[in-house]
């Protein structure tokens, strides 16, 4: 795997652990629960030209219509 695509996901964790004031462990238990990484590996080429409230806003909408 590309270093940047890894540093993305990891910012992306990160990003959406702050704006949800929750834990990393939180935030990677729903990223697995709701496959969120293969979401962000897939559409990394689109995503990371994007600002991070954006790609939050598009992880959240990913995970609202999962649950």
């Amino acid at each position: 795997m590309d270093g940047s695509v890894l540093a993305f996901k990891a910012y992306c964790i990160e990003y959406f652990r702050r704006r949800h004031e929750i834990t990393g462990r939180e935030a990677m238990s729903i990223f697995k629960k709701y496959g969120v990484i293969g979401f962000l590996e897939r559409h990394y080429e689109a995503l990371h030209q994007l600002s991070m409230d954006c790609i939050i806003d598009d992880i959240d909408e990913f995970i609202a219509v999962r649950s």
